[in-house]
């Protein structure tokens, strides 16, 4: 089983965009070595899948108030971080 190093926001070199928060996330290895496979296979970055997923389930709850300037600066820009 490898153990994958994390990238934090102080190692990136590109600056974050203003009103953007970084969580920590734990997930089991299968379910990483999971996330890696779909992200390979739609061609995007993992951090683009659970945005998305995030975005689904606040439209479903009707709690979101999705802000399609910040998705474009994380899209436009690739601030997606491939794990």
């Amino acid at each position: 089983m490898a153990v994958l190093p994390s990238t934090s926001a102080s190692q990136m070199s590109k600056a974050t965009p203003p009103d953007v928060v970084e969580i920590g996330l734990l997930l089991s290895t299968s379910r990483v070595n999971a996330l890696i496979e779909l992200s390979k296979k739609r061609h995007q970055s993992v951090g683009q899948i659970l945005r998305g997923m995030i975005d689904r389930a606040l439209m479903d709850g009707d709690l979101g108030d999705r802000s399609d300037d910040l998705d474009d600066a994380f899209e436009t820009h690739g601030s997606g971080t491939f794990v």
